[in-house]
């Protein structure tokens, strides 16, 4: 089946640096230096002849790659620990090179293949199946409802009727507190560790995909394209 290789060896325009192996040792790493910017830099991405949305979706395409298909992910993929580096010899354009592995969580089979159907629920719009995956998750009560806001900036009342928040929305729901309460502290103390960091990258992704123009469609289709194919491989593989 697709993808079912090294991580990101499909995704050409997606890599880590390069281990000087005759230089490193247990107590210290050495890697190649890539010269670059970062993936919200849009001056400088279009000057390589690429685009900041394209960029933001290869991004989003490794992060979905690592969660669904590996269950090896990367834990802190702010603009920061993303080089764009310019390829000019290749369609993209540029290649996003992914720093500081410091974080990374394994994620349990079980437990992705919950995070697959959570992802799915919320595509199709089906509230019972996010709150069913939730539950799978080991999220209990009302706390599934937080996941359109925490996973793809979607009020959940906007989640429900398939329609986009305006920013007066937004503005609106910040001014009642609406949204600060969906997410706090409390919530996240709830959560299984590895759910928490899958959440806080999730949100790290998505602000790169907005800020450079991407839409919350293109996550939400993303996302739940790479759940199925991850749930269509590990049916084939059970079969």
């Amino acid at each position: 089946a697709k993808r079912s290789g090294f991580m990101l060896g499909d995704l050409p325009s997606v890599r880590a640096p390069h281990v000087v192996r005759g230089l490193s040792n247990t107590g210290l790493l050495a890697m190649e230096r890539v010269e670059g910017c970062r993936p919200t830099d849009g001056a400088a991405v279009r000057d390589m002849g690429a685009t900041p949305v394209a960029v933001a979706l290869g991004l989003l395409e490794a992060f979905a790659e690592c969660i669904f298909l590996h269950g090896y992910v990367h834990g802190d993929l702010h603009p920061g620990n993303v080089i764009v580096a310019p390829k000019p010899e290749t369609k993209a354009k540029c290649e996003l090179v992914l720093i500081d592995h410091g974080l990374h969580v394994a994620v349990p089979r079980d437990f992705r293949a919950a995070y697959c159907r959570l992802w799915n629920a919320l595509a199709e719009g089906d509230e019972a199946g996010l709150k069913a995956a939730a539950a799978a998750l080991g999220v209990g009560g009302d706390d599934y409802r937080a996941f359109p806001w925490l996973l793809g900036y979607m009020p959940y009342d906007n989640w429900l009727k398939r329609k986009m928040p305006s920013a007066r929305d937004v503005a609106r729901m910040r001014r009642t507190g609406e949204l600060d309460a969906v997410g706090d502290q409390g919530f996240y103390n709830r959560m299984p560790y590895v759910l928490v960091v899958m959440l806080r990258t999730n949100m790290q992704v998505a602000a790169i995909l907005f800020e450079n123009k991407g839409w919350a469609i293109s996550l939400f289709q993303v996302m739940s394209t790479h759940a199925r194919l991850a749930a269509a491989a590990s049916g084939a593989a059970a079969a």
